[in-house]
Order: structure tokens, then sequence, then C-alpha cells
């Protein structure tokens, strides 16, 4: 069986283990609910194992011209519906993981904090452009979810994020406070 066939397949068990577990909820059966839970948890263990060394085996999901971009939870790969894409940032040609960048098509009202796109580069790769290449390669990702002005969420002491959000020319368009510190928002029109 190809890894990304055992993927699918497990990603499907975990949907049926989770609607089992919603329905012993909603019985009332308390006592099965611990091994259930258990199982959900030993089944996403195994999904993310998989979805690793499928990474190892895999071609990247976007190519650009100093980095690469592999999608994570692959099994989300097929899923039109599907709310986060989750992306390694690899040097490219190289399997060498620099970051990762999550693309967020769906946000509620509660999850404006998250925005639509967050991006970590490790610290010795940082300065180098690489989280605004990601962001860029993942423009027609956006756009095909409907995402036409993707935002963004900064704290407001971390300067150097600022800094990135302005070079490619995000326009802070308000603030919010989470978890008592103040946070940016800024937003990016991607057909423009």
């Amino acid at each position: 069986m190809k890894i990304i066939d055992e993927i699918n397949e497990i990603a499907n068990s975990i949907q049926k283990v989770q609607d089992e577990i919603d329905l012993i909820y909603k019985n009332g059966q308390k006592e099965l609910l611990n091994d259930k839970i258990f199982e959900l948890f030993s089944l996403k263990k195994k999904l993310l194992l998989l979805e690793k060394k499928a990474y190892l085996e895999m071609e990247p999901s976007i190519v650009g011209e100093k980095i690469d971009l592999y999608l994570q939870n692959i099994h989300d790969m097929n899923d039109k519906d599907a709310s986060v894409y989750k992306y390694y940032i690899a040097l490219h040609g190289t399997k060498k993981i620099i970051g990762q960048i999550d693309a967020r098509f769906k946000l509620l009202e509660s999850e404006l904090y998250l925005g639509n796109i967050g991006a970590h580069i490790d610290e010795e790769y940082r300065g180098k452009r690489y989280s605004k290449q990601a962001f860029l390669l993942l423009r027609d990702e956006l756009l095909e979810h409907g995402v036409k002005k993707p935002i963004f969420t900064v704290k407001s002491d971390n300067q150097k994020s600022i800094n990135s959000l302005s070079n490619i020319g995000a326009q802070k368009t308000g603030e919010f406070v989470h978890d008592g510190l103040i946070n940016y928002i800024y937003e990016y029109d991607l057909e423009n």
C-alpha cells in the first residue's frame, strides 16, 4: 500500500472514531469514552508519523526559487473544505526544513488572533525573507480557497515581523488585545 493511501485510510479512521466519540458522549456512555479517546490519540500519533515519513519520500507541494513547501497535513490534500494547510519550509532542492507556514482558509471571529497566515523560520535562517517567499508561494492556494485579503496578526513588540509585513506591502488595519498583549492586524490584497 502506498504511504498516501495509508495516510488517507488512517485519516478516515480518525473521522470514524471522532463520530463514535460524539455518539458515545450524546448517549451518556461515559464508561466507553476513555477507550475511544485513547484510540483517537493513537491514530493521530500514527498519522503524524506517517506524514513525516511521507515528507521524506515526496516531491515538494509548491516549488520556489529559494525555498520549497511540503504539505504536512497530507490527509487534507484532497479536501477542498480543509480549514488549514500546514507546510514545512525547506531550502530549495533539499529536504532541509528551516521553518513552517500555516494557511488558514476560514477564521472565526474568536480566531482572529491567529490570522490567515502564520509562519515560523528557525533562528539561523531569519532575515533572508524566507517567510515572505513562502507567503507568496501560497498566493494561488489562498485565492483558490476564497481568501483575497489574508489577515496577518503580530504582537506590537515584534518589530521584525512588523517590518516584514511592511516589506511585502501589507497594510495595518486595526489592533486588538489577546492574552493581555496588544496585537496589530495587517491585511494584504492578493488581487493587486
